[in-house]
């Protein structure tokens, strides 16, 4: 038998509060958690919050999988943005030589 979470968010604006309040068994994923919050988030913007989220996770479930990336891909991903930095940096117009 699982226990019960209670999972609260809220917005607050100055149009008022809006809360959404719902039940997890303890056994939720945290990723699936903040995929509900995203939703909450969406219905409150009218945009996709959702497709902006990516968490590394190497053996995702459910809906997570749509929004996992492994960790070998982050990986590539940290040594792309390296090696777009260290061409950028060829090209930088300051001059060395003073």
């Amino acid at each position: 038998m699982y226990d019960e979470m209670t999972v609260k968010f809220e917005l607050e604006d100055v149009d008022g509060r809006i809360t959404k309040q719902f039940s997890v068994d303890d056994f939720e994923s945290w990723t699936t958690i903040m995929l509900k919050c995203a939703d909450f988030l969406s219905a409150q913007y009218g945009y996709g919050i959702a497709e902006k989220v990516l968490f590394i996770a190497d053996y995702p479930a459910g809906r997570d999988i749509d929004y996992s990336i492994s960790t070998k891909e982050f990986e590539m991903i940290l040594q792309h943005r390296k090696r777009e930095q260290t061409i950028d940096s060829l090209f930088d117009d300051e001059d060395d030589t003073h």
